[in-house]
Formats: C-alpha cells, structure tokens, sequence
C-alpha cells in the first residue's frame, strides 16, 4: 500500500477537485499539514438543501447506477451500533443492570445522524483508479443528478410508495 500512496494521494485530489466542482456536493476538508493522503474510501459530502429533499439514500442509489460504482454511507452511527444492542443476540449473556448502562436512547446525535443518513457519501477505494484527468466523469455524473434532481425526487418517492 505504500507504494500506491503517492497515486492515491494524486487521484484523491483529482476527485476533490471533480467534487468540489459539482453543484450540491462539498469535498471533505484535508489538513494541510498532511503532505501525502490516502484512504480505503473516497468520500465527499453533499448540501441536502441543493437536492430538494431527495435523501442521502437516493442520490447513492442514483450515483451508483449513474457511475457503476457503489457508493455507500459511513459506517452506522454508534448509537444505532449493533454494539449496543446486544440483547438481540442469544449467546450474549448479559445482565440487566448492563442492559440500561449501555442503552443508546440517552443520546441524541442529531449530526452523526444527518451525516450518516443525508449528507456523507462514500465510495472503496477503487475509485482511486481513475485517473486524474478522468475525474470529470464524477463532476459530470453528480451534475447530471443534480439538473435531474427534480425527476429523483418523484421516482424516490414513487419507489418508497410502492413499497408501503
């Protein structure tokens, strides 16, 4: 992995760049006392309000059918961690006075919730083979979304009344 690491770091920029000139979608921030950047995952953010209420959900599903790639979310909030759930689980043996210490109902994480559900979009690591200067397809897909988003917003809910 060492190795790969300027490429990485080079095609993360690119995609920074690609993201940063996409309508509705924010590149995260890089500290810019790191010189070299890698990752597993690429991620960027989008602004809900310039989607006109599609949820994060939805823009993944469209993204990914738009780039043939999966794009996912981040990993689940820790307050809907299965970690704290462990009464769901038989061979778990835990007393009850353990039950109500770990219990996730005493937090309200409004933000770890937005991000995870409406905001972080995230993709493994083979997004970093695309090359630098194909990373336009990422800003043309996204556009492409968002000049649609009108249409998402009407097949997301056709699809979510379908399933009620």
């Amino acid at each position: 992995m060492k190795r790969n690491a300027p490429i990485i770091d080079r095609n993360g920029l690119a995609l920074d760049a690609a993201v940063a000139a996409a309508p509705g979608a924010v590149p995260l921030h890089r500290n810019r006392h790191i010189t070299r950047q890698t990752g597993y995952m690429f991620g960027f953010q989008i602004d809900p309000r310039a989607w006109e209420g599609l949820s994060g959900w939805d823009f993944r599903k469209a993204l990914s059918a738009e780039l043939s790639w999966n794009f996912g979310s981040t990993y689940t909030p820790l307050h809907h961690s299965e970690l704290y759930y462990p009464q769901t689980k038989k061979r778990h043996a835990i007393s009850k006075a353990h039950l109500r210490a770990i219990t996730p109902s005493r937090w309200d994480l409004p933000v770890a919730d937005a991000l995870y559900n409406d905001r972080a979009i995230m993709c493994g690591w083979s997004i970093y083979g695309l090359a630098p200067g194909r990373a336009h397809l990422l800003t043309d897909a996204i556009a492409k979304l968002h000049e649609n988003r009108g249409e998402l917003v009407s097949w997301a809910a056709a699809a979510a009344a379908k399933k009620a």
